[in-house]
């Protein structure tokens, strides 16, 4: 409500519009997530990603999971994640969180790419490494349904090893609606039967 969204407000008021900025991109982490994946995301080094996270988490913006843990792990509460998905395209944060937004689809997918080459060798190991992220992998799917992120003609090697983990990691139904938002995302070529992006 409007009492809720008043708060979320004033704990938005860092002392520095990086942060602000940091808070918006790293809204797109569906679940923990470590200092160097936070790193890639925000297109920063490790250190400067690690002070940024700790300015937050001294703002009681994000938490961090277990202080124990050889790496730690942050998490950012899901009412500041709302608000901060909330105001991303607002003029001030627009850039910032779409250039984060490709390096979040970037990474994951690249380390999907990775998984799927255990699918057929080593499933269990594969499994175990979709699933212990699954939140973010499924999310960077979600973005390549999206005409912006998709794109054929890719490497034929890759594109198999993405539909060969699609077809391992995700439900028939899930399945299904992903290859269908492909294929609308696709022509073939009358002229050299290849498969294109469909622009427009």
């Amino acid at each position: 409500g409007s009492g809720e969204k008043s708060v979320m407000h004033e704990m938005f008021r860092l002392p520095s519009d990086i942060l602000k900025e940091s808070v918006v991109s790293i809204s797109l982490f569906c679940g923990p997530f470590s200092a160097a994946t936070a790193a890639v995301i925000l297109g920063i080094s490790l250190p400067e990603a690690v002070a940024q996270l700790e300015g937050l988490e001294t703002s009681a913006i994000i938490s961090v999971q277990n202080r124990e843990a050889k790496e730690l792990m942050y998490d950012i509460h899901p009412l500041l994640k709302k608000y901060a998905e909330s105001i991303k395209n607002d003029e001030q944060f627009v850039k910032s969180y779409r250039k984060a937004r490709k390096r979040f689809y970037d990474h994951f997918m690249s380390q999907m790419k990775m998984i799927a080459g255990f699918v057929d060798a080593n499933f269990v190991e594969a499994f175990n490494m979709f699933t212990s992220d699954d939140a973010n992998y499924k999310f960077a799917i979600e973005i390549s349904l999206e005409p912006e992120f998709f794109s054929v003609p890719g490497k034929y090697h890759e594109n198999n090893l993405i539909v060969s983990l699609v077809n391992a990691m995700l439900s028939s139904r899930k399945r299904r609606e992903v290859f269908s938002s492909w294929a609308s995302l696709c022509r073939v070529d009358t002229e050299t039967g290849k498969q294109c992006h469909l622009i427009g």
